[in-house]
């Protein structure tokens, strides 16, 4: 495990920290330039940005502090805890939705391009869980173990570049064949696919019918996915 990148005196350089912030950055590049290829407000890009960055960190400690309240002995605990990679995504989606509202934007056009950029810094970031040695998967022999662990971070990181490719051939090569918002549920409910059968092999604890918390919520963003598309096509059918 590689926790510290850089360290020199009191300056550390932390994996997980760098890696969540070139995905960020990255991330922000790929929306920028896909937002004005299509000609919409380059200039809401860093506003939602910020918005949905800070919203994601307070969702995702919010779902931590939810899940794991039992842990928390001690003030340091409940700073030092980690998060909950779910609550971020909400936290993230709702400030993006609201900063889009209030600026009266198209709200689907914007997830369908956001979902391209967000798989791809999601996928830089979850390389940084690895590094760090969290959320690391149960103990085997196998030829896919890495420190004697399934790297379910790495897993989850090469299926988000699988998630972020096939929306951006979706949105970049067959944009005009599918109704406004369908590559951002596809994002979603692929994302929550992969998610149920790499936190199978999670080192997390069972919850409810043989099931762990974040196959629980995978299962979540495969129904939500279903009526987020539903919704859609209700809505295209009225116009």
């Amino acid at each position: 495990m590689y926790p510290i990148i850089y360290s020199f005196g009191l300056i550390k350089i932390y994996s997980h920290g760098l890696m969540m912030v070139l995905g960020i950055i990255f991330g922000g590049f790929i929306l920028y330039q896909f937002i004005k290829k299509e000609k919409m407000r380059t200039d809401l890009v860093m506003e939602i940005l910020i918005y949905s960055v800070l919203a994601g960190f307070l969702g995702a400690k919010l779902l931590f502090i939810i899940l794991y309240s039992n842990r928390f002995d001690n003030i340091f605990y409940l700073i030092n805890g980690g998060m909950v990679s779910f609550g971020g995504m909400a936290g993230g989606l709702v400030a993006t939705i609201l900063v889009l509202k209030n600026k009266k934007q198209n709200i689907l056009k914007w997830l369908d391009i956001s979902s391209i950029a967000l798989m791809l810094g999601w996928a830089i970031g979850r390389i940084g869980c690895f590094l760090n040695g969290d959320s690391l998967g149960i103990p085997t022999l196998s030829i896919l173990g890495i420190w004697g662990r399934f790297p379910t971070p790495l897993f989850e990181s090469m299926w988000l570049l699988l998630i972020s490719g096939v929306c951006f051939w979706l949105y970049q090569k067959n944009k005009n064949r599918w109704l406004t918002g369908t590559v951002f549920s596809l994002s979603i409910g692929l994302y929550g696919f992969g998610r149920f059968f790499i936190d199978s092999v999670k080192d997390e604890s069972i919850w409810f019918w043989q099931l762990k918390y974040g196959q629980i919520g995978a299962l979540i963003l495969i129904i939500s996915a279903l009526l987020i598309f539903d919704e859609i096509k209700r809505i295209s059918a009225k116009k």
